[in-house]
């Protein structure tokens, strides 16, 4: 079974959800949004634990994917494998610049 964590709880993130409903592989250990209002919404509408920030994305267990649904790759430098729908850099200079975001 792989671990997801949900960074980014718009109107995608539910999509998401119900995808993962039917992803018998899959379980969503919890989700952060920088709003913690859309984030409180979102967790308890899927009945999801809250990440308040990234270092709670970290101590959440044993991560198989990360499925980031805003443009951050900082889960990238953290070695996770990561789901992205968002632009991502286009060169290394661009990329190094989104690390330290």
């Amino acid at each position: 079974m792989k671990d997801v964590v949900l960074i980014g709880c718009g109107y995608v993130a539910d999509l998401y959800m119900r995808s993962f409903d039917v992803m018998t592989d899959m379980r969503v250990l919890g989700a952060f949004d920088r709003d913690p209002e859309r984030r409180r919404a979102f967790c308890a509408r899927w009945q999801l634990r809250m990440l308040p920030d990234m270092a709670a994305v970290k101590e959440a267990g044993a991560i198989g994917l990360i499925s980031f649904l805003v443009p951050f790759v900082g889960c990238a430098a953290a070695a996770y494998y990561v789901l992205g729908w968002q632009p991502m850099p286009s060169g290394a200079a661009d990329a190094s610049a989104a690390l330290r975001q």
